[in-house]
């Protein structure tokens, strides 16, 4: 049997001080520069609500199958969980044929899986009781910039339109929060750009810019000591759409939305820092997207305290970052087993041809 472990031991040995270099990445001088710059911008937590307010999360999850004749099998599913346990289910279903490239074929599974969870979350914030808290996970700006048009073929016209779907739930989802006071917030795990940071410093003038390779996230978890906090909030408006997504601007619902609240938050001591996006309203601030490029977050940490004390109320540790977030996480993922044991014959007796997995997708 093949010896992986000790092959593994050899290739890291090899090249430790080049992987450790990645994870620190920057010289000293460097280092104490971000050290100042994330000190600068690290604030204490505001006190969890004290008041609880109804609260329904929302999430998806995806499974791409290849078959056998070339086609692709997409299958989308959404939850929304509400605190006193009600859970409205959402699916989607699309088969792909072997004529849509596989780069085209992974956005358009994105894209359904972003129309299910923003369609459902209009949809019950629509019928919720008013000053319900609406969570989303995932990161609300980032979603944004990514609707601009799908390449598909003329044949597939209908397919192609799935970006307009999502910017028209995304609208309908803002217009139920603005008028029934409801509280939206979108809460992410993970991040890869350094939008903050470098907002941080173009509002500091020192002139400074950010190595290549820093994200906001890795500043926030490697240069806070793990106290917990909140970074200085940002807004958010054109700055992300470029190239092919800055028409999208011109579109109301998009241009003419709410520029986006957001910031970093630990909510305990040595726990991951989440990123939290809001629209700039329920911040105080009634700036539209397209009238701002991006810029700190008028009144700062406390223009967003109340939405950070939402979130920290339900707050459940390291591994429950959200007791709401994480239970609608666990409910709605969609397994392999029930995607290719389950899901495959119901669809192909449902359609009445036979749907078989591709070699490669059957092997294990």
């Amino acid at each position: 049997m093949a010896d992986f472990l000790a092959a593994l031991s050899d290739v890291v040995g090899q090249r430790r001080e080049e992987l450790l270099g990645r994870l620190s990445g920057e010289a000293d001088a460097l280092g104490a520069l971000l050290d100042g710059l994330v000190a600068r911008h690290w604030h204490p937590l505001p006190p969890a609500a004290s008041v609880r307010r109804p609260a329904v999360a929302i999430d998806g999850s995806i499974r791409r199958l290849g078959l056998s004749d070339g086609a692709e099998l997409v299958v989308v599913q959404a939850l929304a969980l509400g605190d006193d346990g009600v859970a409205v289910p959402r699916m989607a279903v699309e088969l792909l044929p072997p004529s849509v490239p596989r780069a085209t074929a992974a956005r358009f599974g994105d894209l359904l899986l972003q129309w299910a969870e923003l369609d459902l979350a209009r949809e019950v914030a629509s019928a919720a009781v008013p000053g319900t808290i609406v969570l989303l996970d995932g990161a609300l700006y980032g979603r944004l910039p990514q609707l601009y048009p799908l390449p598909l073929a003329e044949e597939f016209e209908d397919l192609a339109r799935l970006p307009d779907a999502i910017i028209a739930a995304y609208a309908g989802l803002i217009d139920s929060v603005r008028a029934r006071a409801h509280q939206l917030i979108a809460l992410s795990k993970t991040s890869r750009e350094a939008a903050h940071a470098k907002l941080w410093l173009i509002d500091e003038g020192s002139g400074a810019t950010l190595p290549d390779g820093v994200t906001d996230g890795s500043l926030i978890a490697r240069r806070t000591g793990g106290a917990p906090g909140v970074a200085t909030p940002v807004r958010l408006g054109k700055r992300g759409f470029t190239g092919g997504s800055e028409a999208l601007l011109e579109r109301p619902e998009v241009g003419r939305g709410p520029a986006i609240a957001s910031c970093f938050v630990r909510l305990s001591a040595l726990d991951d820092p989440l990123r939290l996006d809001v629209p700039a309203f329920q911040c105080g601030d009634p700036t539209a997207l397209g009238d701002v490029d991006g810029d700190l977050l008028p009144g700062g940490a406390d223009a967003i305290a109340d939405c950070v004390a939402a979130v920290l109320a339900d707050h459940g540790g390291p591994e429950v970052y959200h007791c709401l977030l994480y239970a609608v996480d666990r409910e709605v993922r969609l397994r392999r087993d029930m995607a290719t044991g389950v899901y495959l014959p119901l669809v192909a007796r449902l359609l009445g041809v036979e749907l078989r997995l591709d070699r490669s997708e059957r092997r294990f």
